[in-house]
């Protein structure tokens, strides 16, 4: 198969790299949903950049799967558009996101001929009442810190710590 489809976070910024690790021409085309294609060729060794562009997700999709967007990848080969094999993978780490999808050109069988990467991070939004504080504040500044606590919080944080001590020591 040489089309893959890709589901994106809404309303989030993706960052799409594409890259070329063949001797044969690649045309990676990449169409979001209801918007123009962008079409990338090149050819070369060593993840050779051939593409790059930011796409802005819209806030909302009747896919409830994410946003869509299909890739398709042909090879140049005997002067004529040969559709290449494709597959889909995806990473995150903490709120780094990243899917790749990669091409097999069926000349090595590598799976790297051409590589489009879609990546993102989207960081958790804190509660509305949240009261952040730089990281190592309340050791510098313990009461300044604990007076900062309301006063919700505090016994809600005491009775959490003694559940654990008592769980931890029975």
């Amino acid at each position: 198969m040489n089309i893959q489809t890709v589901y994106l976070p809404l309303s989030t910024s993706v960052y799409v790299f594409v890259y070329a690790n063949a001797g044969y021409l690649q045309q990676v085309t990449i169409t979001p949903s209801g918007q123009s294609a962008q079409v990338y060729q090149g050819s070369g060794e060593g993840m050779t950049p051939i593409g790059k562009f930011t796409l802005q997700t819209p806030s909302s999709s009747p896919n409830p799967r994410g946003y869509p967007v299909t890739v398709a990848v042909q090879t140049q080969q005997g002067g004529q558009w040969v559709p290449s094999s494709t597959m889909q993978g995806s990473a995150g780490i903490m709120y780094y996101q990243e899917v790749m999808v990669v091409s097999e050109d069926s000349v090595d069988m590598d799976w790297n001929d051409s590589v489009t990467q879609f990546c993102w991070w989207v960081p958790p939004t804190p509660p509305a009442n949240a009261r952040i504080f730089p990281l190592g504040w309340a050791m510098a500044e313990p009461a300044i810190f604990l007076q900062q606590l309301s006063q919700a919080t505090l016994p809600s944080l005491l009775g959490r710590c003694q559940r654990l001590v008592l769980t931890e020591g029975s």
